[in-house]
């Protein structure tokens, strides 16, 4: 019963944003924080496993969307710009992670926020976000392509190298755990 809630809620959240001219995209992740500690606890995990299944299928489908609509050529026009966006987030990103453990950073090594800045790794949200944008709007392919681009480059280099970084960091889950206990 609380997995079909959780689906008519979604469902119904989305529209009635749409109808107010509101983003239903945002409206249904707002949605998904509010629900997110509402179930019972004894279906969390029913509830929590579905929608990972779910979720892997529609990361999926955005995916192949967005595969039949950006082609490499695109991606490859738009590179040097692609760069210069994967560097700006990562110093944003780097920037927002030290300001946010310095006030307790007795909790935070800087081994550990090293990898917060390198894991946090961009996917089927952005892509979706991006695919939401009207097709008339001017640069609606160039934003495409760069959406593209800096999530393939963040799931490809920083998906694929993340065991390795944190090994060079000498985090592990042995590391992990003695540090919080």
């Amino acid at each position: 019963m609380q997995i079909a809630l959780t689906v008519v809620a979604a469902y119904a959240s989305y529209l009635l944003a749409d109808r107010i001219g509101a983003s239903g995209l945002l409206a249904v992740i707002a949605l998904s924080l509010i629900l997110g500690s509402a179930y019972q606890p004894t279906t969390h995990h029913q509830v929590h496993r579905f929608w990972r299944q779910l979720g892997f299928a529609m990361s999926s489908v955005v995916f192949l969307l967005v595969g039949l609509q950006v082609h490499l050529d695109q991606v490859v026009r738009v590179a040097g710009r692609l760069l210069l966006l994967v560097a700006v987030v990562m110093l944003a990103r780097a920037l927002m992670v030290t300001l946010v453990t310095l006030a307790r950073s007795d909790l935070w090594p800087w081994s550990w926020r090293a990898a917060l800045v390198w894991a946090g790794l961009r996917g089927a949200l952005s892509l979706a976000l991006a695919l939401a944008l009207p097709a008339d709007l001017a640069g609606h392919d160039e934003i495409l392509a760069l959406t593209f681009g800096f999530v393939f480059l963040s799931l490809v280099v920083q998906g694929l190298s993340t065991g390795p970084v944190f090994r060079l960091l000498g985090i592990s889950r042995q590391t992990a755990v003695a540090t919080v206990h």
